[in-house]
């Protein structure tokens, strides 16, 4: 198996910071996880204090635990604008895929609207991604 996970950013944000767009990569690559430790907390099913250390057990799939013990692969790709980028997300989900969106609350950027910035699809394996974003420009 070949994993990958899938970056696409909005290439009609050109005015936005260098540093701004490498920290919504950071949120978007790590979305995937947030969200598993969050649903597991809510369930009450993930915090076991040792000493005064909080450890907790995640359940991974086999291919995001395949992408974790493996080089972390990320393609990093560009779409056009919002609309796209929420048209690629929505079909993401149908195809079965893991995804996510990352909105920038506009605290620092974007004067104070909360802005659609990227989306992650993945980790998965390069087969079941490839035909969803294997025609977009590269970032």
């Amino acid at each position: 198996m070949s994993v990958r996970q899938v970056l696409v950013f909005r290439r009609d944000l050109k005015s936005v910071r260098r540093g701004k767009m490498l920290a919504q990569a950071g949120h978007c690559s790590m979305m995937f996880i947030a969200e598993q430790l969050r649903a597991q907390e809510a369930s009450g099913n993930t915090s076991i204090f040792v000493g005064d250390r909080i450890q907790r057990t995640i359940f991974l799939t086999q291919e995001q635990q395949e992408w974790f013990s493996g080089l972390f692969t990320k393609i990093s790709l560009v779409v056009d604008g919002e609309k796209e980028l929420e048209e690629l997300h929505a079909k993401a989900l149908a195809m079965g895929l893991t995804a996510h969106k990352v909105v920038d609350a506009g605290l620092t950027e974007f004067h104070g609207v909360p802005t659609l910035t990227c989306i992650a699809i993945g980790p998965h394996d390069k087969d079941r991604i490839d035909p969803l974003t294997g025609e977009l420009d590269m970032f």
